[in-house]
């Protein structure tokens, strides 16, 4: 499938599968895509990564493999093991001879260290890189070597004992090794250079302070800022001093110094908009603590210091405030930092103990206990009882009504008003019979006697007597009309 597939993504998976099966098959298939310049260069670049992993993991696996494969493709043809003159004509080979020397110095023995060979054969290519006939600068060229160099240093296995007086305080004295003084020496130069002939960006510089953060962090050199803090400077190109601040930032994880986390504040209050956001991204990304770590960091002073800057100080930039909230977040995560005093939960607490006990069972004055206690009095001594049931009438065609009598001009607790109960007036109620005439008609006979309507016996008006009334009527006022149309005006 790496052969004969012309996809790049499944070349990719393709590498992908054969990083799983090691074997002298897999190396000789991913050392002919290495090779083969018809392959997408990012094929190619991912080739060389997989077979750097290779040689690791495999016991008679060999740094010389892959140092092999570099020489074969940009060493000359009398002595491969020098370099040839810079020629970055075609990108890519260009981006595949920065990315080969990366690629070597991940490779670690079974001890987790680099191999000899990976930091003198970097070091040659430094030492050999001729620029002369080439059109195109090599400032990215030769910072992907010095960034492989730093790449290639491991953490220091014995660190002596003894101890000497630098600035007042008390470091341990440190041998380096002869390949770490190598790439100390190599970094030091260039970064003396960079001042004289500084490079497009500054990237040899950036690369430089990596290699000693590097050493640093790794055992090989003791923790000092002091470097990196003159290249935080306003005077300086902004990556430049992003490197630096990034240098400070993994050193204060490392060291745990105050002094430095407070330069790293300074700087977040204090500088331009675009380097605080950066600071503070990097803090976030690798805080100095975290909430379930015992740090010396972790105090009320920087807790105070974070929330003033949330709260009053970043609160006209967006970016910067939220940036400031994610490291609170990184730090103490929703709850409250332990370095806080204890007793201030306890107080939010007994509160809410407080509003629940007042809401189940709510608690009385001594003015409400008073009108209570005359509330009470006065329901014993009226004959009202403290709720009044609804009356129930003794029959539905008899229903009661309440009627309240009128006070008096002076209440007292004696002559209260008091609720009579009185029989309300029967209404008649109407039954429909059939009349005994020839015409259907309907008759209306009351049930109940109310003290007017016609009485029983008496003949009432049927349906078509009222209709021969209404027609009579209507009769009588359409003559009236035609009588007065007939009168003049003057009549």
């Amino acid at each position: 499938m790496l052969r004969y597939e012309r996809d790049a993504c499944a070349q990719l998976q393709a590498i992908e599968a054969l990083q799983e099966f090691p074997s002298s098959l897999s190396l000789d298939l991913l050392k002919e895509t290495v090779y083969d310049s018809n392959f997408f260069y990012q094929v190619r670049i991912q080739a060389a990564k997989s077979l750097a992993k290779l040689v690791s993991g495999l016991a008679g696996g060999s740094v010389t493999l892959l140092i092999g494969v570099f020489q074969k493709l940009f060493g000359t043809a009398a002595y491969p093991s020098i370099v040839r003159y810079n020629d970055f004509s075609d990108f890519a080979s260009y981006l595949l001879q920065k990315a080969l020397p990366l690629c070597i110095a991940t490779v670690r023995n079974t001890h987790g260290q680099c191999p000899r060979e990976v930091a003198s054969f970097i070091t040659d290519l430094l030492n050999y890189s001729d620029n002369i006939f080439n059109k195109f600068s090599d400032g990215h060229y030769v910072g992907s070597l010095l960034e492989a160099l730093a790449a290639s240093i491991a953490p220091k296995v014995t660190v002596g004992t003894e101890s000497v007086q630098n600035g007042g305080s008390s470091q341990p004295l440190l041998s380096l090794s002869h390949d770490m003084q190598e790439i100390l020496q190599e970094a030091v130069q260039f970064l003396n250079t960079e001042k004289l002939l500084p490079s497009y960006h500054y990237t040899i510089t950036v690369s430089c302070l990596r290699v000693v953060h590097a050493l640093q962090k790794n055992g090989h050199l003791p923790l000092d800022t002091s470097i990196f803090k003159e290249y935080t400077g306003s005077n300086h190109f902004v990556l430049v001093r992003e490197a630096a601040l990034s240098a400070i930032v993994d050193t204060v994880q490392v060291g745990q110094r105050e002094e430095d986390l407070s330069f790293l504040l300074d700087v977040v209050e204090n500088d331009d908009p675009a380097v605080r956001l950066s600071v503070l991204g990097m803090m976030v990304r690798s805080p100095p603590f975290t909430r379930r770590s015992e740090s010396t960091l972790n105090c009320t002073q920087l807790v105070e210091q974070l929330w003033e800057l949330m709260c009053s100080k970043l609160s006209h930039d967006t970016r910067l405030r939220n940036a400031v909230v994610d490291l609170w977040s990184a730090l103490y995560g929703r709850l409250t930092p332990t370095c806080m005093p204890q007793g201030l939960g306890l107080v939010i607490d007994l509160k809410e103990k407080v509003a629940r006990s007042s809401m189940a069972s709510p608690t009385t004055t001594p003015a409400v206990q008073d009108l209570n206690i005359a509330t009470h009095t006065y329901r014993q001594s009226s004959s009202i009882p403290a709720v009044l049931p609804h009356p129930t009438p003794a029959a539905p065609t008899t229903p009661t009504c309440l009627s309240l009598a009128p006070p008096s001009s002076t209440p007292s607790p004696s002559s209260l008003p008091s609720l009579t109960l009185t029989p309300k007036p029967t209404l008649p109620s109407f039954t429909l019979k059939r009349s005994a005439s020839k015409s259907p008609s309907w008759e209306a006979t009351p049930t109940g006697s109310m003290g007017a309507g016609p009485e029983e016996g008496e003949p009432r008006p049927s349906k078509k007597h009222k209709a021969d009334r209404r027609h009579k009527k209507h009769k009588h006022k359409s003559k009236q009309k035609h009588s007065t149309q007939g009168l003049s005006p003057h009549s």
